[in-house]
């Protein structure tokens, strides 16, 4: 298969943005779920915490358009530490839950199936520090990908970069960073593998 063959195999369908309690259908061994975060921080052993979470589904060899997104209230202490470096304030977070909250409906979205990072370690955690403190073990069930290793080194074609980067293709309220991060590398490893 030539290159925009494959390009075009990878077009990702509408996005769907399930309402919270729902009951997430797991598909077997073909099912991966890739993770997006963004945080108040880069360590969360210094008390940084996640301000969003995103994960859109993998089956088989395509995006299937199921997707969790949650922006976080991290308690974070605005006053003294100033606006995150994405922009982000006190004002913008305050309404949305704290990560307690969502974590059992990401649990279950994550299921027991492979899971992709962009730097896992990073992703790891953010998750395990969360799940922890919200009083939930997390571990996943299955060794985790990092497309960051898994491109090391690789040399693409403009052509994919172009796709790879492409905008979502949502609308402007759910086009957010960790949402865009999980639909990128979601296309990432797509290439990779392919």
């Amino acid at each position: 298969m030539d290159r925009r063959a494959f390009l075009e195999t990878l077009s990702l369908p509408a996005i769907s943005l399930l309402p919270l309690g729902r009951s997430w259908a797991h598909a077997s061994a073909n099912r991966k779920v890739v993770i997006g975060i963004d945080t108040t921080g880069p360590n969360p052993a210094d008390g940084h915490r996640l301000v969003e979470v995103a994960a859109v589904e993998i089956i088989g060899r395509q995006i299937s358009g199921a997707s969790f997104r949650s922006y976080l209230n991290p308690k974070w202490d605005f006053a003294t530490d100033g606006p995150l470096t994405n922009g982000l304030t006190q004002a913008d977070l305050d309404d949305n839950p704290p990560f307690s909250s969502i974590a059992r409906e990401l649990a279950g979205f994550m299921g027991n199936d492979t899971l992709i990072f962009h730097d896992a370690q990073f992703h790891l955690e953010f998750l395990k520090r969360e799940f922890s403190v919200a009083g939930h073990e997390f571990s996943p069930a299955r060794a985790p990908i990092d497309v960051y290793e898994l491109a090391g080194g690789k040399d693409f074609s403009r052509e994919f970069l172009n796709y790879l980067w492409a905008p979502v293709g949502i609308g402007p309220d759910d086009d957010t960073l960790a949402f865009k991060h999980a639909v990128w590398f979601a296309r990432l490893y797509l290439g990779i593998t392919a």
